[in-house]
């Protein structure tokens, strides 16, 4: 698995590409959205699982620079396997820094769950697949175990290791996702 990115190395600090000519511009996370192709769809509660309806993915693969938000790259990431192609994200070097490593977070929990990613030192390529059942590690990151909660919103078999470390931002997180989607999946772990 690469461990460094040939385009960083080959261009120096990452370009902002909203001033590149040849990519789509971007003014806000909402477009970032309509890029993505990402869609909020009603289902049946407690349901879950790849062959629904309404989870069809919609999710498109992407490159984004997600310096300005980066707070949601480990939510992008965590969704990112339900896409139709490969999600890089770039320009999160700092978030090595935070709480946790949360690009090694990103990189290792997806890989328990079989999914394909490259890691490079300002981000992360994820290619497209059906997660399996395993164990997310939080490395005691409040982010780490809400983002990977979202994946297991369509992988039957993702527990989220010490689910506690959220009471730091958002304590009752599981048991409002548990009544969200009218499951009791997140409640007991």
């Amino acid at each position: 698995m690469p461990h460094s990115n040939p385009e960083a190395e080959d261009t120096g600090p990452h370009r902002n590409p909203e001033a590149d000519d040849t990519g789509p511009h971007r003014n806000s996370e909402a477009e970032d959205s309509d890029l993505c192709g990402i869609s909020v769809g009603s289902r049946e509660p407690g349901s879950r699982g790849s062959d629904s309806a309404a989870c069809e993915s919609r999710l498109h693969g992407i490159t984004v620079d997600m310096n300005d938000f980066s707070d949601q790259a480990l939510t992008l990431a965590a969704a990112a396997p339900y896409a139709d192609a490969p999600v890089q994200i770039t320009n999160i070097a700092h978030i090595r820094r935070q709480e946790s490593d949360r690009i090694r977070a990103i990189v290792s929990n997806l890989e328990r769950a079989g999914i394909s990613c490259e890691e490079y030192p300002d981000g992360v390529r994820i290619f497209p697949g059906q997660p399996r059942p395993c164990r997310i590690e939080t490395y005691d990151d409040h982010r780490v175990a809400m983002a990977f909660a979202v994946m297991g919103l369509r992988a039957d078999g993702i527990e989220i290791e010490n689910p506690g470390c959220c009471r730091k931002t958002f304590e009752h997180y599981f048991e409002l996702l548990d009544e969200l989607t009218g499951s009791s999946s997140f409640a007991s772990v």
